[in-house]
């Protein structure tokens, strides 16, 4: 009967390990699909900015040919000028590559770059400005 005991604890311990290493397992199975979704919704959210940037890219490049086409033409309505004037300051507007406007306290001097090297020296130098006068 003890045997009997002894052999019936260590079936319990046995299977309890069992189901410990099955846990163990299943956490590790887990974590990986929890990295593939997180990955797999970086690369989406990376697809998703390509594709606005492209949009964005596309508009611009029409905007771009109503403007020339209102620029080589003399004789034009006023509708059309007036499509082509929208166009022309859609195109000259500053937005950032998502074509959305700056945030404005998030926008680093370095953001601004692509607007050339003087505006970007020019951020950096009132950011300078603005620290050293609150210390």
């Amino acid at each position: 009967k003890l045997v009997q005991q002894l052999q019936d604890q260590f079936r319990e311990q046995a299977m309890g390990a069992s189901q410990n290493k099955d846990l163990v397992q299943a956490q590790e199975e887990m974590k990986s699909l929890m990295l593939d979704a997180s990955d797999a919704q970086r690369r989406l959210e990376q697809v998703a900015k390509s594709s606005l940037e492209l949009q964005r890219d596309l508009a611009q490049a029409n905007d771009r040919s109503l403007v020339v086409n209102a620029e080589n033409q003399s004789h034009m309505d006023k509708e059309a000028l007036r499509i082509a004037a929208e166009a022309h300051l859609r195109q000259c507007r500053c937005r950032n590559k998502a074509g959305e406007p700056w945030p404005l306290w998030s926008t680093t001097a370095g953001d601004l770059q692509e607007y050339g090297t003087g505006i970007s020296l020019y951020f950096r130098f009132t950011i300078s400005l603005g620290t050293a006068m609150m210390c």
